[in-house]
Parts: structure tokens; sequence; C-alpha cells
């Protein structure tokens, strides 16, 4: 099994930070970005599994790079969150209709955000098993 690959884009340090460090406890690689321009260059030099979006951000929002995260076909195995602060329900469909797999509202706690990005972390099996196959 391959080591998950997480981007966490926000304009705001604070909202990327508390994903990042909460994911970065576990053993998956966390990348940060703070716009959807920054985006695109972490999509080619990364083999990225999951990407949770900041919906409301200035220029493009996470509603726009879902859909062209989406139109790649290369892409179409990447699981989209989207991250907003914007808990009404109505939205959680718009949402799922824009591209995104979940919806995960701030602020955020550890076992909602392992959730919505749908990762399992490696029970004590699976790195026995690792460390027999190294």
């Amino acid at each position: 099994m391959t080591q998950p690959v997480v981007i966490v884009m926000d304009d705001n340090l604070a909202s990327r930070m508390l994903p990042a460090i909460i994911l970065r406890s576990f053993p998956f690689k966390v990348l940060e970005c703070e716009s959807a321009e920054s985006v695109w260059p972490l999509l080619e030099q990364h083999d990225v599994s999951h990407v949770l979006l900041d919906i409301s951000m200035p220029g493009a929002g996470g509603v726009e790079v879902a859909q062209k995260i989406k139109a790649e076909p290369r892409f179409s195995q990447m699981k989209l969150v989207a991250y907003t602060a914007d808990a009404r329900m109505t939205q959680a469909a718009w949402l799922a209709s824009a591209g995104f797999d979940a919806v995960l509202i701030k602020p955020i706690k550890r076992f909602d955000l392992l959730s919505a990005l749908d990762l399992t972390l490696p029970t004590d099996s699976d790195n026995e098993t690792r460390s027999a196959q190294t």
C-alpha cells in the first residue's frame, strides 16, 4: 500500500495548518498551498491521492479547481474534499454535483477530517507485514 499524499489548499494560514498538523501526525505525506495557481505544480510533481480544497478563496476557489481536476482523466481516482465554513446543508448537494467526494465543515475535528478524506490508519498488523517484507 502506498502512502497517501494529501494537498491542503487554503488561503488562510491557520485554516491550512490545522488539517496539515492533524494529517502529519499519521503516515501521510502532506503538501500545503495557498492558492489555486499553486496547486497545479504540486499535482504535477507528486502522486496526489487526496485534495482538501477551501471553497471561498480569492481568485479561483475550490469549486473551480475541483472541476478542472475532475476534467483530467489522470486524476480520476483522486479524492476531493470541500473545506468550508459555510455550514448550510443545501450547499453540500451542490458541492457534490460540482465534483467533490465529501464536504468538511470548519472548524474540523480529527475524526471528521479522516472520515471526509476516507483515510484509514494503518493497523499494527499492517506495520508487522511491512516489517516482515523489509
